[in-house]
């Protein structure tokens, strides 16, 4: 906007007397151990799925069953994306990541096990399609990231089970062929790529199961070659893997005549051969473990004479060679499990050998240097290695060297550099580690310590520790979360033994900390997420109901009931915009003011039992609510409304048709929403547009012609949005864009060249971007942007680490106060654990600020929440498990302005609203504080005070601040807005002082007196 601002000034003199001098300092305090004790049996994460910032994985308890969770390697970051199936029969099973979603099958109790997909939200978290309606499901399997889509197997009535393909919606979700035309089903399964196609083995009735290929399309699917003609079919339904070497697929064949030997495709018949008969005949070598390292494929295969042993080949008959007899005779090694890590030509694998039994073996791809790596149990006891998994500059893996039991072990490739992580279950007792995965640098996996069963646990490097003990059975504290603030209270969700998870207040203090409603009485599971939407009033999720909350028992209501849908919520103009299914109907978009009366639904996007499923919510302010909704006919695309039925529309049919155009992650600056979109022909890329299909435009081809680019975090900031994205040249890096093609750009190649700097955690803190990255150097690292001071690393905060070792340093990283500051947890890899960093955007303001939990033991805050003068967080200590504790603003300088109490509206229908500009520092003589909707040009009064106070004045109206207040008043412009400067004084003395803030407007039509509105007030806290 251009209109005039009409400026006052307050005396600095006189402010500094009103602010007097600063609060005293208290430093970080726990608030209140809530959860002394909690008692539950153990669980079991697995099936881990990288998604942006962390990893998908399932998770059982006896609470929710087998159910979808997200964890970034913390205690504080690991939590149940949702509650597919309420209660404890849960089951999710089969994931796959397909860009920046996972895509997996559930049962929820309804449906039976059908599609699902995440962005690692809960609001992300839904059901793609019911493909077999009715509760016996069509159980898909077989998932395939292909294309930037997912191909799997599902099976329906009418045809079987046969080959289909999603997007992750459902008009996009459909079958691709009916190889096997009936009820009978085809049964795909194998998925590998090649070039422009994927292939898999299936049965079409008439050749037996065989070698196919697809591009995706019915037209595109077809048999590759009938290797062995008949019903016998050439290829085992369970064969292991099918690999890619050199442009060819490399698999196990039988053609009838040879036996199972390797075989080799381009993918057609005419380029498909047999690679090797290394046991001539009929009985055939049965290749197996097919495994690709340094250029060649390793095998095992028995050849008739030698036993089953390690082989290698590279694709052709005088490059098919065995790596060693490794146990002499017709009774083979038995080589199982090879693994190799990317880039490396190093295999490692069990095998047996006289004297030493199943032990540990390393080869290099040629006989001469295949040997045993280390004999881990002494003698002919076998310590089974098992569960590989390539790590940093080697490999974990599980062992038991016959004394310590069955625990993770890793080794760099040689013997000294193969040893024990930890004795996680001290003693001979197994913890029976799995499920090994690599995150931020650092090893997560599942481990039985004896006392708290089957839990995650993490590595970096110098000891293990827990990561989430899901289910404790001792005390682990109640795990605050989900912070939001209402008038002088913050909400948030927490667990003790007597309630289960509950909704609980604070207002920084043990004596204002409480349970503020029980909605399912006892020790059960029933998280809240809340939205605040005014200042006294709060929406969420229960029991499958909406509800809203004042912070209380008797504030409570439910709005509507028979919630069968949710897939999430946005604050805008004082309401609650829903995406949600109630009754009968399909999930589309509501509205709620907090009241019965004013819970509606607001557009019915997809009529009648049709699902728009809404989600994806931005706003530029006041003007144009921006989102993602599926129409009949148009798909996912992109939407924008103005607060009225009749101006709600589709902002742009990026992809005309059925299509989806629409590929998530959205953004507002300025008057331009920028989204991620394909279009069908430049395929998922980066657009804007400014709420009609004229102005829709592509911002950036980063993969040029039809390849997606994997996109990652999007944060708005100033008019610009930062992202994070993969190109060829450049690898995953930071980029940001004004909405403009020419304002789009690489903010830094952090590590030059196609290499991942991978940035994550983008923060936005006033005008700096914060986030986590890798430049090959340091490891991750805490690094900043801004538009005019360009990128610039921070901290190294584990100084001197690997490449590998302890490099997940960095986590919760979150703004604070309204200035440039975050606080994170962060390892020094010392003697401190993981423990609370604070940044002001300079080296020399980056520092630990406090070891919460002494010594090497994580104190890992988190949870960080701005409240008042104060942040709230959770963390760690030893003695009292994972609780609630506070950081005072004033002892740490940071600036905030808090918003609290309401206004009475005047003619307009709105109270009128205090704004300010810049930020409550030290020094700053161009901080101002004003009122906005307010009557055009209208008399404007505004009262600066040293307390805040409730003062009923009549009509409805409070007044907001107390005595002594300095009076301030004016005019407002022709868009009812006024701007007073309010100098800062310089006196090091006012850090962390509160000033507070409310005005009133002149208005015939307003309820005080009949002439006066009376705005909101707000907390200043000064800063330096």
């Amino acid at each position: 906007m251009n209109a005039r601002l009409l400026l006052r000034s307050i005396p600095i003199a006189a402010l500094a007397a009103l602010l007097g001098g600063a609060p005293a300092i208290r430093g970080q305090s726990q608030v209140l151990d809530l959860d002394p004790r909690t008692v539950n049996p153990g669980a079991g994460p697995g099936d881990f799925v990288p998604l942006p910032g962390g990893l998908f994985c399932t998770v059982t308890d006896s609470r929710t069953g087998r159910e979808p969770w997200f964890t970034d390697g913390t205690a504080a970051g690991t939590r149940m994306l949702r509650d597919v199936w309420p209660g404890d029969a849960g089951f999710v099973d089969e994931a796959v990541a397909v860009g920046a979603r996972v895509f997996f099958s559930a049962v929820d109790g309804m449906h039976g096990s059908e599609l699902w997909v995440t962005d690692g939200t809960s609001a992300g978290t839904r059901l793609v399609a019911d493909l077999e309606p009715g509760s016996r499901g069509s159980s898909p399997g077989q998932l395939f990231a292909f294309g930037g889509v997912l191909l799997f197997a599902a099976e329906t009535t009418a045809d079987g089970r046969e080959l289909w393909r999603s997007d992750g919606t459902a008009a996009g979700t459909f079958r691709v062929a009916d190889v096997w035309p009936g009820a009978f089903g085809s049964n795909p399964y194998n998925f590998v790529a090649l070039g422009s196609a994927a292939y898999f083995t299936a049965e079409d009735g008439v050749h037996g199961r065989e070698l196919w290929r697809t591009d995706g399309t019915a037209a595109g699917t077809s048999m590759v070659d009938d290797f062995r003609p008949g019903i016998a079919g050439s290829v085992r339904f369970a064969d292991p893997r099918f690999v890619t070497l050199g442009g060819r697929i490399l698999f196990t064949a039988n053609d009838g005549v040879h036996g199972e030997e390797l075989w080799f495709t381009h993918g057609d018949a005419a380029n498909s051969g047999m690679v090797a008969d290394l046991n001539p005949g009929a009985a055939g070598s049965a290749p197996r473990d097919l495994t690709v390292f340094g250029g060649i494929v390793a095998f095992s295969a028995d050849d008739g004479n030698t036993g089953r042993e390690p082989w290698a080949t590279d694709g052709t008959p005088a490059g098919t060679t065995s790596l060693g007899d490794l146990y002499p005779g017709r009774f083979g090694s038995s080589p199982e499990e090879f693994v190799n890590r990317p880039g490396s030509d190093v295999l490692l694998f069990r095998a047996r050998s006289p004297g030493e039994g199943m032990e540990l073996w390393i080869s290099n791809g040629g006989a001469p240097s295949t040997r045993l790596l280390r004999d881990i149990a002494p003698g002919s006891l076998p310590s089974f290695p098992r569960h590989f998994a390539p790590f940093g500059s080697g490999y974990v893996f599980q062992a038991d060297d016959g004394s310590s039991g069955a625990e993770a072990w890793f080794s760099d490739g040689t013997a000294a550099g193969t040893y024990r992580i930890a004795d996680v279950n001290p003693g001979a007792a197994p913890s029976a580690p799995g499920e090994f995965v690599a995150l931020g640098g650092a090893l997560l996996f599942t481990a039985d310590d004896g006392t708290s069963g089957h839990e995650l646990r993490r590595w970096d490097g110098r000891r293990v520790a827990t990561v989430a003990d899901l289910y404790p059975r001792e005390a682990l504290g109640s795990s605050p979360n989900r912070f939001v603030g209402l008038a002088d209270r913050a909400l948030f969700d927490a667990i003790d033994a007597a309630h289960g998870h509950e909704l609980r207040f604070t207002d920084g203090t043990s004596a204002g900390t409480g349970l503020a409603l029980d909605l399912n009485p006892g020790p059960g599971y029933g998280s809240v997420e809340l939205l605040p939407i005014t200042h006294d009033r709060a929406l969420f999720f229960r029991d499958a109901a909406l509800w809203a909350t004042d912070g209380s028992a008797a504030g409570t209501t439910q709005l509507v009931g028979g919630v069968n849908l949710y897939f999430g919520m946005f604050a805008w103009r004082g309401l609650g915009w829903i995406s949600m299914a109630a009754g009968a109907g399909g999930s589309e978009l509501w509205v709620s003011d907090g009241t019965v009366a004013g819970t509606r639904l607001f557009v019915d996007i997809a009529p009648g039992n049709g699902s728009s499923l809404v989600t994806q919510f931005a706003s530029d302010g006041d003007g144009l609510l921006y989102f993602a909704a599926q129409s009949p006919g148009a798909g996912l695309e992109l939407w924008v409304s103005d607060g009225t039925v009749a101006g709600t529309r589709m902002a742009v049919d990026l992809a005309p048709g059925s299509a989806a155009g629409f590929a998530g992650r959205l953004a507002v600056v300025g008057d331009r929403a920028v989204f991620v979109g394909n279009d069908g022909v430049h395929g998922t890329e980066l657009w804007s547009c400014e709420g009609t299909p004229a102005t829709a435009t592509l911002l950036a081809d980063l993969n040029p012609g039809t390849a997606d680019t994997p996109f990652g975090e999007f944060v708005a900031m100033g008019d610009r949005v930062y992202f994070t994205a993969s190109t060829p040249a450049e690898g995953y890096e930071l980029w940001s864009t004004d909405g403009t093609p020419a304002g789009t750009r690489l903010e830094a190649d952090l590590w030059p060249g196609a290499a991942d700097s991978a940035p994550r955690q983008l923060t936005a803190a006033h005008d700096v971007l914060f986030f986590v990255a890798d430049d090959g150097v340091f490891g991750p690292s805490l690094w900043r942007t801004d538009p005019a001071g360009g990128v610039v690393g921070l901290v190294d905060v584990h100084p001197g680490a690997s490449p590998w070792f302890g490099q997940d340093v960095i986590e919760n990283l979150a703004a604070i106060g309204v200035g440039r500051h975050v606080l994170f947890s962060g390892d020094d890899g010392a003697t401190t654990g993981r423990e609370l960093w604070i940044s002001d955007g300079t080296r020399t303001g980056t520092r630990r600020l406090a070891d919460l939990n002494p010594g090497v033991a994580y104190g890992s805050p988190g949870e960080f929440f701005t409240f008042e003068d104060m942040v709230l967080f959770a963390a760690t200590t030893e003695a009292d498990g994972r609780e609630l504790w506070r950081v005072d603003l004033g002892d740490l300088g940071i600036p905030n302005v808090h918003r609290y109490g309401f206004g009475c509206a005047g003619s307009n229908g709105q109270p009128p609203r205090m704004t300010w500009r810049g930020l409550p520092v030290l020094g700053n003589a161009a901080f101002q504080l004003g009122l906005e909707r307010t009557v055009p040009h209208a008399p404007v009064g505004l009262v600066v005070g040293a307390s805040r106070t409730a003062t009923p004045l009549g009509g409805g109206c409070t007044a907001w601040v107390g005595a002594p207040s300095i009076p301030l008043g004016g005019g407002a412009d022709a868009e009812g807005r006024l701007l007073v400067t309010v100098p800062l004084p310089t006196d090091p003395a006012l850090v962390g002082a509160s000033l507070f803030v409310s005005g009133a407007s002149f208005d015939p039509g307003a309820s005080l007196f009949g002439a006066v509105a009376v705005a909101d007030g707000l907390q200043v806290v000064v800063g330096r």
